[in-house]
This record gives structure tokens, sequence and C-alpha cells, in this order.
């Protein structure tokens, strides 16, 4: 059976962070509890407060109670105090002291973003973000992630960053992202320099600068951004800003697969796999590919059913290899698709099926797959399981010799003479 070469793919992508919300109460200072209580009682404001936290942590002097901590942050915060009202906020959003309440949350979240409390606004954004408690929406999302940012809070000056170098909320500008990711991976924050040296690596928003991107990568792997680990190991995969190492290749994808990163378990297995800074093992690389695979990265998918097709490190299996091969070609990958259609169309490691032969063939034809293509113009000009259509065939071969796949050309320019 004809089979696509498994392809080294080693990946520099943008990692997409889940949000995190800044979900701890303002403390209060030290307080002497029967004079905080009476001013309390008389209508102070701030000692309200301290009251508050006073009954939500617990201490010497009164014991742990979140409903009457937030009833005294109601009090506090209805006079307009900024800590009150994000504590508030804070307890609704976790459903301490209360039944939990994403609407009031925001609304404390707001009363708070709007007195300029930074943390307020950056929990704001999170929640327009991801439709917390609201309707979705990008650009109130992007105003109080700017807010927050202009504050000098390094995660809002990532994510504002972020929605820069995806045009979220905002028009798409790579050298805004920068200057944010920049601003906060000089704060020490590992994802904003991951990204900022994705963007020196790729030249997106700066001149391609190498040694730049290296220097970021490992300050962000230094504080455990595994997807640092995968990115150099590609630099010294390719040699980019560097002498070509495939043993410091090999070291920074372990560490990454060690992490149970999919990529970095992709990469390692494909230097296995090749032999390259490590000694080949067909099975270590089927091991490590199945880890990726299980996680649902589409190369690992189709690498191991690879393996199974030709027995490398597995026992020879063609009903599992197309497994593998149909999940990959789920998520939409050409050379799955293809292989996947060769095993419908010879009936190997599922019945024969022509036409769903034909439905993974096209698939893969419509990303420009030229073997895909050359592939559906033999089969409508043998007529192998469909009517036969010259016509067609030489559409087929017409889009396969313009995906340079020279076979189909001379066969399209024969159907052409014959004036099809």
């Amino acid at each position: 059976m004809p089979l696509a070469a498994p392809r080294i793919l080693l990946k520099l992508t943008v990692m997409a962070l889940a949000t995190t919300l800044c979900l701890t109460s303002l403390s209060a200072r030290a307080l002497d509890l029967p004079t905080t209580q009476a001013l309390a009682e008389n209508g102070s404001p701030v000692e309200q407060f301290n009251l508050g936290w006073s009954y939500e942590t617990g201490n010497e002097e009164v014991a742990q109670d979140e409903k009457k901590a937030l009833q005294w942050y109601q009090k506090s915060a209805a006079q307009g105090n900024v800590n009150a009202q994000f504590n508030m906020a804070v307890m609704y959003h976790e459903g301490r002291g209360t039944a939990q309440d994403l609407t009031k949350a925001r609304y404390w979240y707001q009363k708070a973003a709007a007195q300029g409390d930074k943390d307020a606004q950056y929990n704001l954004a999170v929640l327009y973000e991801n439709g917390i408690g609201v309707a979705t929406d990008y650009l109130q999302a992007f105003k109080w992630y700017l807010q927050s940012a202009g504050q000098g809070d390094a995660e809002a000056q990532y994510k504002v960053g972020f929605f820069y170098e995806l045009g979220i909320g905002v028009d798409q500008n790579s050298s805004k992202a920068a200057e944010w990711y920049l601003a906060a991976a000089n704060q020490g924050y590992g994802e904003a320099q991951y990204s900022l040296a994705v963007l020196y690596d790729e030249g997106e928003g700066v001149a391609q600068n190498f040694d730049k991107a290296r220097k970021w990568y490992f300050k962000a792997a230094s504080q455990g951004v595994n997807t640092a680990y995968v990115n150099l190991g590609v630099m010294y995969y390719h040699g980019n800003g560097v002498e070509v190492d495939y043993g410091k290749a090999v070291m920074w994808f372990l560490k990454a697969a060690q992490e149970e990163n999919p990529v970095g378990e992709l990469n390692l297995a494909m230097m296995y796999e090749t032999g390259l800074g490590v000694e080949q093992d067909y099975e270590m690389a089927a091991a490590w590919y199945r880890q990726s695979a299980m996680k649902g990265e589409a190369q690992a998918q189709y690498n191991l059913g690879m393996l199974y097709d030709n027995g490398y490190g597995v026992e020879l299996n063609a009903t599992e290899a197309v497994s593998w091969y149909r999940k990959a070609a789920e998520q939409g990958m050409p050379d799955a698709q293809y292989n996947l259609a060769i095993s419908y169309q010879e009936g190997e490691g599922v019945p024969k099926d022509i036409k769903q032969a034909l439905k993974w063939y096209t698939q893969a034809a419509e990303q420009d797959y030229g073997k895909a293509s050359y592939n559906l113009g033999t089969l409508y000009y043998n007529g192998d399981g469909v009517k036969q259509n010259y016509t067609k065939a030489k559409e087929w071969f017409q889009r396969s010799c313009e995906d340079e796949e020279l076979e189909g050309c001379s066969i399209y320019l024969d159907l052409e003479g014959a004036g099809y």
C-alpha cells in the first residue's frame, strides 16, 4: 500500500493559556476588636471592612464566620469602600458565606474596577472574556485588561499582548503585542517571556532575532514554562541562532515530555524514530507517540498509525493503524486523510469501501494534497468503484498537477488532447 512518509513536525506554537483569576481577598490592618466593632457599628466604612476581614479569616478574638464577614463587607461596600467591594465580589464568585452568584460577583467587581482597583479590573476582564456571569464581550474584556495593565499588573499586560497578537477585541497588532509582552516579561511573568520569545523567533511584530528568542525562552524555561522547553529543543534541532545539536534538542524535548507536554512527547518520539541525538529505538518512539496521541496531537496519531502500518516498534496491525489515521484525519490532517482513504480503497484494516475512500481523498485533495487528487483522478479514469468519467478524472489530474504531483500532469495533458 503506498503511504505518505512520516514527517518531522517541530512546532512553534503560541501558548493559549487558561485565564486565571485573582481570588485572594484584600487584607486589613491589625486591629483592636472592641474599638473596631464600635466604630463599625457607628458607620465607619474602613472599620466595617476591617471587621469583615476579621470574620472572614478568624483570629484569637473572633471565630471565622464568612456570613458575618459578608454582612460587614456589604455595609462598607455600600459606602464605596473599594476593598470591601472587591472582597464581596470574591466571596460571591467563590460562594463563600453565601450561595455562589456570578452576577453579583460581576456587579461588585465592576464597582471596584470603576474606582481603579487593578485586581478588580483584571477579574472583571476575565468574566467578560469567558462569559462568566455576563455575556461574552471581548471589547469589554480588552478594555478592563488594558486598564489593569496600565497600572502595572503583569498578568493583565500579558493578556493585552495576547489580545493584540490574535486580534481579540481589538485590531490585530503584533508590534503592540510585543510591547505588552515585554512589559510583563520584564516583571518576570513566564508566559509573557515565552510569548515574546515566539515573536522574536518568528519575526512577528519585531525583527527576527534568534538570540533574543533564546534569551526569553531560557527565562521562561527557568520558571517551568514547558512550551519553552519544546521551542528551545526546536532551536537546537534547526540550528536557529545556535549550532545544530540534536543531543540538546533531545534534552529539551525530554524535559517537556516529562511534564506531559504533547508536542514535547511528539518531538521526542520523532527523535527516537529517526535516531537523531539518541539511539534509534522504534519501541520508545511508539511509546512517546502514544502518550502524545492520547492527548489529541494529530501528528502523533498519524505517526503512530504509520508504525502500526509498517510494524516498527509495535506488532503489524492494519486495524490499529486505521484507528489512529482516523483520529488524525478527523482533525483535518491531510496525510492521515490520504492514508485512511487508501485503507478504504484497498480494504486494509477496514472493509473495502470506495465511497469512504472518495470522501477522505476529497478532504485531503481540498487541502491541495496532490497524491489524493491523483488517486481521485485514477478512480474516475479507471471506473474503479465509481462510474467511469474522464471529465472528472481530468479535473482531478489537473489539480494534482497544480499541486506538483507530476504524474498527474501527463495524464491531464493526454485527456486534454483527447478533448475531455
